[in-house]
């Protein structure tokens, strides 16, 4: 329990920084055509091709980034971001637990359509992942990564990682993977298998990778596609899970939108009614509820710790379905602040501050 708050404080979402040689065993196997991490430009290398790229991030945005980090977090950046300064880190900025998300990983997916890459990747990040929550298993909780390129091994996996990892979520990309929508019947088994295992199935968007990506097309520079990419993508794939009727033909799926706030929630789930009240009947008949009711029955979002909308989302999807999110170490982190934020905030409860700094998160990943 915080000593800071007087109730425990959990991070729905916070971030790993994979160590240069997390993938050089794979060289062996793959030999060039294996993942790369260039640690000193933060960037990841896969069948050749560099992730982000230039035309995603600008060496200028890339050099204010990594001077960020050198005056937020510097403990961690030297020693590597090694779990003992995680923790130290956690303690200042009075963390209890976190749950634990890729940071150059996050681009992994879509970058290869080799199936047997694909999977020794996403393979060998859980093991190292796993071996990083066991310096603290009480504190420092992993989320799986699993690629969608070959079902029947990412059904093995996803048992693999919650049965003898210990696991607490699986991590996918909202958007289209192998240019398949959400709602397509190949995934079925993909979804019964995470239902099977009783972790909850996390939506998390990057700002650069081969997958497609909204904006992506539209503008150029790195901010305009951060402040576009997240939020329109969480909305697509709730939209696809929702309206496509996975939620309906999975009720025990639990599914979590993260990092892209909370304010788009209201308008999007308006929107969705809206359109199932008129249109319903016609094309969406596959639906016993409205789409707000599956949202308040199965799913989570993250807020982040500044959002003045947090009121108006309790009002429309109860006070259990918002969680915190710390996103450190990245550079748009409110470390460490983030907890502090929403703790001495005047517009919530203290019963709700407890619901949205712990309570919640331990309830979605079953902590």
């Amino acid at each position: 329990m915080s000593a800071r708050y007087g109730f425990p404080v959990i991070d729905a979402d916070g971030h790993v920084m994979e160590p240069p040689g997390l993938w050089a065993e794979l060289a062996a196997e793959f030999g060039d055509r294996a993942p790369r991490v260039d640690a000193g430009r933060g960037r990841f290398i896969v069948e050749g091709i560099t992730l982000p790229g230039e035309d995603r991030m600008s060496p200028a945005v890339r050099a204010h980034i990594r001077r960020l980090e050198r005056e937020r977090f510097p403990d961690a950046l030297a020693r590597g971001w090694d779990p003992e300064s995680r923790l130290k880190d956690m303690d200042r900025e009075g963390v209890d637990e976190t749950v634990l998300f890729p940071t150059l990983g996050l681009l992994c997916s879509g970058a290869t359509r080799d199936r047997a890459l694909a999977s020794a990747l996403c393979r060998a990040y859980n093991d190292w992942l796993a071996a990083y929550c066991a310096e603290a298993p009480a504190r420092l909780h992993g989320v799986a990564m699993v690629y969608l390129h070959d079902l029947a091994w990412a059904q093995k996996e996803i048992a693999r990682a919650v049965g003898q990892l210990g696991m607490k979520g699986i991590f996918v990309r909202p958007g289209p993977h192998q240019d398949r929508n959400w709602h397509n019947p190949l995934y079925e088994p993909v979804f019964a298998e995470i239902e099977r295992q009783d972790v909850p199935l996390c939506i998390h968007e990057a700002n650069s990778s081969p997958l497609p990506t909204a904006g992506a097309d539209r503008v150029d520079g790195y901010v305009y596609k951060h402040v576009v990419t997240h939020p329109f993508e969480q909305m697509m794939a709730s939209m696809t899970l929702i309206m496509g009727g996975v939620l309906e033909r999975h009720p025990r799926l639990r599914v979590v939108f993260l990092e892209a706030g909370a304010g788009w929630l209201p308008y999007h789930l308006w929107r969705m009614d809206g359109h199932y009240e008129v249109l319903g009947a016609v094309e969406l008949r596959h639906l016993r509820l409205k789409p707000s009711a599956y949202f308040e029955r199965q799913c989570w979002i993250s807020c982040d710790p500044d959002e003045w909308i947090i009121p108006r989302v309790i009002d429309l999807i109860g006070e259990d379905r918002l969680v915190f999110a710390t996103d450190y170490p990245h550079f748009d982190s409110r470390f460490p602040e983030s907890a502090e934020a929403i703790a001495t905030t005047e517009f919530l409860t203290d019963r709700v501050k407890r619901k949205i700094l712990g309570e919640n998160c331990r309830r979605l990943y079953g902590l």
